[in-house]
């Protein structure tokens, strides 16, 4: 069914706040229709908020940062800047990916989605070839726990011992996935 979700906000305090304030919606035992509600005003507290800061960031720029989006090129970085501000919102991800997490848009069917993935380098430090990635997650989080453990598990065991979680990580996630399918 539908949840209930706090807007994704990088101010820790507000965001506890919005949560509290459902959670006693909840508690005073208010309807969906009313925690769906205020769900709805937080949102668009938020995006207003956002509006605000984007149009003064925008006075406050640089005309020299509007230089790298004229010329042939131009709109080949706006287009890159989008589809990245897309991406970094779709997997509800800060402005820059924590160490070890990459993510990427995948086709599926009509639709494309977003997933976050845990990414180990050779214990050797070399970054020239990537070791392994680990499952697709559709949020930063799940992508941050699991480089959390394949990380812990390959300063202990080692490349191998850490490549192999990571691929038995990946048969579990997609073997939820299709048993979710299959299911619908």
């Amino acid at each position: 069914g539908k949840h209930a979700r706090t807007p994704f906000l990088v101010d820790l305090e507000q965001a506890l706040e919005y949560r509290r304030q459902l959670l006693a919606i909840v508690a005073a035992g208010g309807s969906k229709e009313d925690l769906f509600r205020r769900q709805r005003e937080q949102s668009a507290e938020v995006r207003a908020i956002r509006k605000l800061l984007v149009a003064k960031n925008a006075k406050a720029r640089k005309p020299s940062n509007q230089k790298l989006y004229r010329g042939p090129l131009g709109a080949l970085r706006i287009e890159l800047r989008k589809a990245t501000t897309d991406l970094r919102r779709a997997v509800r991800a800060p402005p820059t990916l924590p160490d070890g997490i990459d993510a990427a848009f995948a086709n599926q069917g009509n639709s494309r989605i977003a997933f976050a993935y845990a990414i180990l380098w050779p214990s050797t430090g070399a970054k020239q070839a990537l070791l392994c990635t680990g499952p697709l997650r559709v949020s930063v989080d799940a992508a941050v726990d699991d480089f959390a453990e394949l990380r812990d598990l390959q300063e202990r065991l080692g490349d191998g011992a850490a490549c192999e979680r990571a691929s038995a990580l990946d048969l579990e996630v997609m073997s939820a996935r299709a048993r979710l399918s299959f299911a619908s």
